[in-house]
């Protein structure tokens, strides 16, 4: 059997499980908003975003390894692909809040730099976004030499986030994830690893068992420490889990790479339906429909759009450069 470390996580299965975690979360939101039958979401929102991180962190250290000058457009190229969206999505958001006058804590500098003042739910693209720059920083200072510098740079950029989020008294659903980010790192370059460890089937029984009792735990424990502590390590195996059905997604025989294209857009205008439609929430499954079926219309159209903004802004930087 492969290594759990060392095989690739295959495209198939990261597309496939994003975009499930994708729903999660919007089921999650659903449920936080009053949703009754989606109420069972709640308490575990922060699981499928933990997979982001790790496909995150995962993504940037496999380019790293694979692509010689990688960092050289970094920015042109990763970091343009965050930020544009989520300028336009503050455009969006802005516009349609002065319309329907929903503007509270609209023009709180706290609630945008932790909270979404504009976007809603976007504290993880702020987290991204943060934890991208720690990577160049990191990657840059000390590169494929010291590779295992470089992601324990990552790790203290995660340690001062989780901090800076303590401080702020934020909710802990904005950092017991984003542990994940470097475990994707880690796996990332572990791909290349030699030693065999244990066996993809033995990493989910393994990760599945521990998951459960860290989430149990979890909501056992009184104790913040103890808590937030079970809730990062519940994270990290469910996101384990996650990676060892590997297999098994690859058995299925649809092909799910358009949708996958819009996925960002979609976390980021789920938001914009649960505003809109808030009105119908008396009617749950009709609510529940119409911010699904809104949310993905919206994310397709506009993410044509700005993927198309993006090649021409990719184009003029390189005209530029050359």
């Amino acid at each position: 059997m492969k290594n759990f470390l060392q095989a690739d996580i295959s495209k198939k299965s990261i597309q496939w499980l994003q975009i499930l975690c994708a729903i999660c979360v919007l089921l999650h939101h659903l449920g936080e908003q009053g949703v009754q039958w989606l109420r069972f979401f709640v308490p575990m929102g922060y699981y499928p975003v933990a997979f982001f991180f790790f496909c995150s962190g995962y993504g940037l250290v496999k380019s790293y390894q694979d692509k010689e000058y990688y960092l050289e457009h970094f920015f042109s190229n990763r970091m343009l692909k965050i930020i544009f969206p989520f300028f336009v999505a503050n455009v969006v958001y802005f516009i349609v809040k002065i319309v329907i006058h929903n503007t509270e804590e609209m023009w709180s500098l706290k609630r945008f730099l932790f909270g979404g003042a504009v976007v809603k739910y976007s504290w993880y693209v702020i987290a991204i976004i943060f934890l991208y720059l720690v990577y160049y920083i990191a990657f840059r200072i000390l590169g494929k030499r010291n590779i295992k510098g470089a992601i324990m740079m990552v790790a203290v950029g995660i340690l001062f986030w989780i901090l800076v989020m303590i401080f702020m008294r934020s909710g802990e659903h904005r950092y017991v994830s984003s542990p994940c980010f470097v475990l994707g790192c880690l796996l990332g370059v572990g791909r290349e690893k030699k030693e065999i460890l244990y066996s993809r089937h033995g990493a989910g029984i393994f990760s599945s068992v521990l998951m459960i009792v860290f989430i149990f735990c979890s909501n056992a424990t009184e104790q913040d420490v103890i808590r937030i502590l079970c809730e990062i390590f519940g994270c990290i195996f469910f996101t384990l889990v996650l990676t060892s059905s590997d297999k098994y997604i690859n058995k299925i025989p649809w092909d799910i790479s358009f949708l996958y294209k819009y996925n960002y857009e979609f976390y980021l205008y789920q938001g914009l339906w649960i505003i809109l439609l808030k009105q119908l929430i008396d009617f749950s499954i009709l609510y529940s429909a119409l911010v699904l079926g809104g949310t993905v219309v919206t994310a397709i159209a506009v993410g044509m759009f700005d993927k198309k903004c993006i090649g021409i802004i990719r184009n003029c930087v390189r005209k530029k450069e050359a």
